[in-house]
């Protein structure tokens, strides 16, 4: 019997919603699409240069987190488009004290932690993609610089590679 009772109170408990800490959060998700919506360029790729509204605007973009530091945590929310093309904005918040702020936006192919999860000043480097002719890619780094992320610097691919080559002689 208690068995029985276990299992119905389990299956009409409601859902968890992820905490407001989160970049999942329904309230962090808000204040992040009202921020980008505000952003001419932005809304005119999610709303693919037509007017729309900030709910039609909001179903054309979707969120993703990674910990940007461990001890204290701290995340970093990445807000696209729905659609993806070759080129696209992401828009890149911070969440302090649960409230998410703008970083800044990027444009290109993506924007993230690094692969080999490289830190500099306590923080996550990211690497941002994009490409600037048809056989040239370049990557943008950004790094943390006590107060805000900053553009570190930004190199082809052909230049990246070179270094490691010069490196490991």
């Amino acid at each position: 019997m208690s068995f029985l009772l276990f299992l119905s109170i389990l299956l009409c408990a409601p859902a968890a919603t992820p905490p407001e800490s989160s970049c999942s959060g329904d309230e962090a998700r808000a204040k992040m699409a009202d921020a980008l919506y505000r952003d001419d360029d932005f809304r005119g790729y999610v709303c693919e240069g037509k007017k729309c509204s900030l709910d039609e605007f909001r179903a054309g973009v979707e969120y993703h987190q990674e910990t940007l530091r461990a001890k204290p945590e701290v995340l970093g929310c990445f807000v696209e488009p729905v659609n993806k093309a070759t080129s696209l904005p992401t828009g890149f918040f911070m969440l302090k004290h649960a409230e998410p702020e703008l970083q800044f936006i990027f444009v290109g192919i993506g924007l993230g932690p690094m692969p080999d999860h490289r830190v500099v000043n306590g923080y996550e480097v990211l690497v941002g993609s994009e490409r600037t002719d048809p056989g040239t890619w370049s990557d943008s780094y950004y790094v943390w610089n006590g107060k805000a992320y900053v553009l570190r610097n930004t190199k082809t691919r052909g230049e990246r590679q070179a270094e490691v080559t010069r490196a490991s002689r």
